[in-house]
């Protein structure tokens, strides 16, 4: 399939391309420091806003998609509020009221009997890949929110240290 072609070439893309498989060894290692911490955050930063940046190139690629222009639907890259990931999010071009948003418009197009088996069989596995796309992002904004809390407990551990032997 046309987008399991995109997928693979993303992933290895970033793989190739970002810190990701020493990111997530170091993660689960022992980070003895501060600056080993905030180090592993840069890195962090680095394969998410990679995995932006390829978000941002399956948004464009399905633009031009026979079945998202046949059925009235685009993907968007939205941006999260406060963990400043994007997350890929589905909207309806047709302009309906009644029209479901998001995550809905999949189920609406699967229930639909004027659509083909094979349009069907193409927005089901399209939702299958935004929903793993949208959870890497979510394990990675994840990781980089509890680092930033052991980053900051760990500069109160040291400041409290060192106030402490200075006296």
């Amino acid at each position: 399939m046309e987008s399991e072609l995109i997928l693979d070439n993303m992933y290895r893309d970033l793989a190739i391309h970002t810190p990701l498989n020493i990111v997530f060894k170091q993660f689960f290692s022992e980070l003895k420091s501060v600056d080993e911490c905030e180090q592993l955050q840069l890195s962090l930063y680095q394969v998410r806003e990679h995995l932006i940046q390829q978000h941002q190139a399956i948004v464009d690629k399905l633009k031009s998609h026979d079945v998202t222009k046949a059925l009235g639907f685009r993907l968007i890259q939205d941006k999260a509020s406060s963990s400043g990931g994007h997350f890929l999010r589905w909207r309806t071009t047709l302009g309906l009221k009644k029209q479901p948003k998001g995550g809905l418009i999949w189920k609406a197009l699967i229930d639909d009997s004027n659509i083909s088996i094979a349009a069907k069989k193409r927005v089901t596995q399209m939702e299958k890949e935004r929903l793993v796309l949208n959870m890497q992002m979510s394990v990675l904004n994840s990781m980089l929110k509890q680092l930033s809390e052991v980053i900051e407990k760990q500069i109160d551990i040291e400041q409290e240290y060192n106030r402490q032997t200075v006296n």
